[in-house]
């Protein structure tokens, strides 16, 4: 127990030389329930390379705070697959129950396979800071069976998605950075994401959000520009809209097999190719799509 913060440093000329030796030593120290300060701090120095994985079962360290100097370069060689053979070998595999460090800094993947920044699995959580993301990996972030994610104003940009909820998880990354890749964010199979007032937008390619049976995402004041489809509903997936921006996007809303969205106040279509692929307000076998562009 110590009574204020305590820092501990990774990398050339730190306390340790890899994250789980810190993350260990970090795991045996409490602050203070009355302390304004973290209770402990991982900092991450300069130079360092992250060539390891971090897997948590069952752990809480959501006392522990993960920042760095700067970017943390990622190297994923080696990698091994998670648990649930789905995490395409995360870099942190948050699992069954566990309470992850706070992420405060940029880990950016600069070599190895395919893999994904972080994976909240099995009831976990996790929390990633203004200053904290995944880049460069294929996935940002997957949060699966039960979990949850915060991370309002973070980054996660993945190739393929930046954040994935599925089997009745939540996330929220309310004006988060969710650019590029193949998808900006997917809510799946009976969960929830909050994008409001997130930057979604791609380069030309992919979906900006996608929701899907019986999930809901929320994107009110949310960018999604430069897509192939900006926001796209499916299998009783509802998504919410409230003065979105689809500029450049080729289809703003799409809803197939009972998909449900609710556009109101739209405040950018320019150079959209088509607006909706149904009629507005009207029951169709592909969904319904409820727009009011008045107010």
């Amino acid at each position: 127990m110590v009574e204020g913060g305590l820092e501990l440093t990774v990398g050339p000329g730190g306390h340790f030389t890899t994250l789980n030796e810190a993350l260990a030593v970090a795991s045996g120290i409490r602050h203070r329930h009355n302390s304004d300060r973290d209770g402990v701090v991982v900092r991450i120095l300069d130079g360092f390379v992250m060539s390891e994985q971090v897997h948590m079962y069952n752990m809480d360290l959501s006392h522990v705070r993960i920042t760095g100097d700067g970017s943390v370069p990622v190297d994923t060689t080696g990698f091994e697959n998670a648990d649930d053979s789905r995490g395409s070998t995360p870099l942190f595999n948050i699992q069954r129950g566990s309470e992850a460090p706070k992420i405060d800094t940029i880990f950016e993947q600069v070599a190895g396979g395919a893999s994904v920044g972080l994976l909240v699995n099995r009831g976990s959580s996790a929390v990633i800071t203004p200053n904290g993301g995944f880049v460069g990996f294929r996935d940002g972030a997957t949060i699966n069976n039960g979990s949850t994610l915060s991370g309002r104003f973070s980054t996660l940009r993945g190739s393929r998605w930046g954040v994935h909820a599925r089997h009745m998880s939540d996330a929220n990354l309310r004006s988060a950075d969710l650019t590029g890749g193949e998808l900006g964010a997917w809510a799946r199979r009976a969960s929830r994401v909050d994008v409001r007032g997130a930057d979604l937008s791609g380069d030309g390619q992919g979906e900006g959000i996608r929701a899907d049976n019986v999930s809901l995402v929320e994107a009110h004041g949310a960018v999604i520009g430069n897509r192939e489809i900006a926001a796209n509903a499916f299998r009783g997936g509802q998504i919410n809209l409230l003065s979105v921006s689809f500029t450049g996007s080729r289809t703003a809303m799409q809803v197939t097999q009972g998909g449900f969205i609710y556009a109101h106040g739209i405040r950018d279509t320019n150079g959209v190719g088509e607006l909706f692929t149904s009629q507005p307000n009207t029951f169709s076998e592909n969904g319904a799509i409820f727009t009011d562009f008045s107010n």
